[in-house]
């Protein structure tokens, strides 16, 4: 698996190892979460975890196997746990 850690995920000052954190120590992961904005790309993937200094952030990314490409990571947002749990209820 390669790892694509795009400069627009690093906008809110999480790091590769931030994002890999929360996406290995999950609450949550959606796959189908949200249609691509990005002609050809499948949906995205959304993963809210814990960073190594315990923020919760949400992580969004394309999954290509084996490649997973990460397009956005910060603090989680209140609309999107709104909408987590929107989809498990």
């Amino acid at each position: 698996m390669k790892l694509i850690f795009l400069p627009s995920a690093a906008k809110h000052g999480y790091t590769e190892a931030d994002a890999l954190s929360a996406m290995k120590n999950h609450m949550y992961e959606i796959h189908g979460f949200d249609k691509s904005r990005t002609a050809g790309l499948p949906a995205t993937t959304l993963h809210i975890g814990t960073t190594e200094n315990g923020d919760i952030i949400e992580v969004l990314s394309h999954h290509i196997a084996p490649d997973v490409i990460i397009f956005h990571c910060m603090k989680l947002r209140g609309k999107t746990l709104a909408r987590v749990y929107a989809l498990n209820s």
